[in-house]
């Protein structure tokens, strides 16, 4: 299922509303309009959030050497602090965390947004190899990183020419042969030097079919593709909480994302504290809290931050999701038992942060 992404409407959020923004006594014109446009970032937030609660405890469950870092996922935003009309949250900045990737997606495509724009001849280029076994996921993605690069640095030497390209790694998993396919996509510039980027690669890859390869004139809606996610987690309404396990593991430390010319090259990470604007909820100091059940965050009175409300549809799709292997509440419990002192002191941590002196009081 495709998430929905912030992107650049999330990004360009707080310039939005500190535009609306006006004194105290004065009304505020379409003020409907202008409410919505407040709540919007945090109903697609609460929507990601919602879709990760169903299958975040799957992954907890393996045991895994990221098992600390997808308890962070559980918690990433879960709390959200009001400042007068600033809104701030605490986020665990995974890659395979819908809410982070959100922003991720957003800061990337603005980044890299005018660069791209510079290029007179985008391509869109395609490099994929034969699926490979788990246990070697890993390594053949070392391997192909290090092949591009060495294609690369073989061309320039040629064509006395410098490459400018945006390269991206993706993997998936194909349940029926219980395989993965890592490839690139890659926005490159000239269509003669990616045919020629092919060739390169076909003959170190000499299993791989011309056909699974691609070029094709980079499109409007490319930047919004390349940028969405480095991994789909669910396939034809399933999730494999073992197999993106591997994923995740063989990705770690890696760059999914390396710029090759570019005036600029944007980070892939985020900050773990993030701030927005919003006049929906009024001038206030406030704590509000996510609540798993009623898929949103609520303060001591019951006031919603997004005021979300999942079609019926994707509650059934959520349901079909967290079916596939359900929580055990023995584990649940520990688990939260083990972890409570760590939540109270980020929270702490958090407060500290976000309210010095007696904002909060």
């Amino acid at each position: 299922m495709d998430l929905s992404l912030d992107t650049l409407a999330q990004l360009n959020h707080n310039k939005r509303i500190k535009g609306l923004q006006l004194n105290k006594g004065k009304t505020l014109e379409k003020g409907k309009k202008h409410l919505e446009l407040s709540r919007k970032p945090f109903i697609k937030r609460a929507r990601s959030k919602a879709f990760m609660d169903s299958i975040i405890f799957q992954l907890i469950d393996l045991e895994s050497p990221l098992k600390d870092a997808y308890w962070q996922t559980y918690h990433c935003a879960s709390v959200i602090l009001q400042e007068g009309n600033t809104l701030k949250s605490l986020f665990c900045k995974q890659r395979w965390c819908g809410v982070c990737n959100n922003i991720r997606t957003a800061n990337l495509m603005n980044g890299y947004r005018e660069p791209l724009k510079t290029l007179k001849d985008p391509q869109l280029v395609t490099l994929t190899i034969p699926n490979v076994q788990g246990t070697r996921l890993r390594s053949t993605i070392e391997n192909m990183q290090n092949n591009f690069v060495l294609i690369k640095r073989a061309l320039e030497r040629r064509y006395k020419i410098k490459i400018i390209a945006l390269r991206k790694i993706e993997c998936t998993y194909n349940a029926e042969t219980d395989t993965y396919h890592p490839h690139f996509h890659i926005v490159m510039e000239g269509e003669g030097i990616s045919k020629e980027f092919i060739n390169e690669w076909l003959k170190r890859y000499p299993k791989a079919k011309r056909s699974a390869q691609d070029i094709r004139r980079a499109k409007k809606g490319t930047m919004q593709e390349i940028f969405k996610y480095f991994t789909k987690l669910v396939t034809k309404e399933s999730f494999h909480p073992k197999q993106m396990d591997i994923i995740f593991r063989a990705m770690k430390g890696k760059r999914v994302f390396q710029a090759y010319g570019l005036k600029k090259e944007v980070s892939e990470e985020i900050e773990d504290i993030q701030k927005q604007e919003t006049i929906h909820l009024g001038f206030q100091n406030e704590i509000f809290v996510w609540e798993r059940n009623s898929y949103d965050w609520k303060d001591a009175s019951g006031v919603v931050v997004a005021g979300y409300t999942p079609k019926p549809n994707f509650l059934e799709y959520l349901d079909k999701l967290k079916a596939n292997k359900p929580l055990k509440a023995k584990d649940y419990e520990q688990e939260q038992s083990k972890h409570k002192a760590n939540r109270t002191q980020k929270r702490e941590n958090i407060y500290q942060v976000f309210s010095p002196g007696e904002a909060f009081i």
